[in-house]
């Protein structure tokens, strides 16, 4: 197998790439986030700069290149706070297939989606859903169900002495945490408050119609002054490792369902 500059598919040339696919590098991780409020004291930013740290460091491990962010994805329950871009579900499903017919033109064989945002995760599953319908021969893995990311985090979070509450669903301890560890600059923790700190799930859907501020008027789902950049290691961590096995066991079981001669194939 080459070897990888970079795993960042822009940091390459078009020659390197060509290289890497004829060598077996031939997946290729596409990042969705998100540009929404997360209170007074995180970036609007947040659910991209954990998606992207994230899947650089799985990108590493699998190995595979990383493709430019998509920053924006459905947000319509945030949309009550200035800065929030949501896109219409029409919108992103257009921007994914594009992008996926790109790399498969190109030989990749494997295009891996994923967004730490959790108001992707089920249009990104109807997207991929749909896509594979159309074209059953490209292989399009999407790490969508929100309980790999929930599942994978509240433990570490009970571990270090926080609870699920206080670490929260939204702008909470863990994602505080996740942002001190990555570029502790764009976190205002003067600024942080506590938030709505109660079980979201028999409210979910009230979220969902009514916006995230008929919950929690501050925005925030949790109690972010309990983070730490320590904390953010090991969630960062913690999540690498969840997404590369997901990835990594989805991958093995595709190729082992496509004969030889079509893996060849673009």
């Amino acid at each position: 197998m080459p070897q990888l500059r970079s795993h960042r598919l822009t940091e390459l040339t078009s020659p390197e790439v060509a290289e890497l696919l004829a060598g077996g590098v031939d997946s290729v991780i596409l990042p969705v986030g998100s540009t929404e409020q997360h209170g007074a004291h995180l970036p609007l930013s947040t659910d991209s700069l954990h998606t992207v740290a994230v899947l650089e460091r799985v990108a590493e491990r699998l190995p595979a290149l990383i493709a430019p962010l998509i920053p924006v994805g459905r947000a319509d329950h945030h949309m009550a706070f200035p800065g929030t871009i949501s896109v219409r579900h029409e919108t992103l499903h257009a921007t994914i297939r594009d992008w996926c017919d790109s790399f498969f033109r190109h030989g990749f064989q494997q295009v891996l989606v994923y967004s730490g945002h959790g108001g992707n995760a089920v249009p990104l599953a109807r997207i991929i859903d749909d896509l594979a319908r159309e074209d059953a021969s490209r292989s399009i893995i999407g790490c969508t169900d929100w309980s790999v990311y929930d599942g994978t985090l509240f433990p570490v979070a009970e571990a270090l002495g926080v609870g699920k509450l206080d670490a929260g669903w939204h702008a909470g301890e863990l994602e505080t945490s996740m942002i001190l560890a990555l570029d502790a600059r764009l976190v205002m923790m003067d600024r942080a408050r506590p938030g709505f700190i109660g079980e979201l799930a028999p409210l979910r859907d009230k979220l969902m119609r009514d916006g995230v501020g008929a919950i929690a008027p501050s925005g925030v789902l949790g109690d972010p002054r309990l983070a730490t950049r320590a904390h953010g290691e090991r969630y960062l961590a913690a999540l690498t490792d969840s997404l590369t096995r997901f990835f990594r066991a989805a991958i093995d079981a595709r190729r082992a369902e496509k004969p030889p001669a079509a893996r060849g194939s673009a």
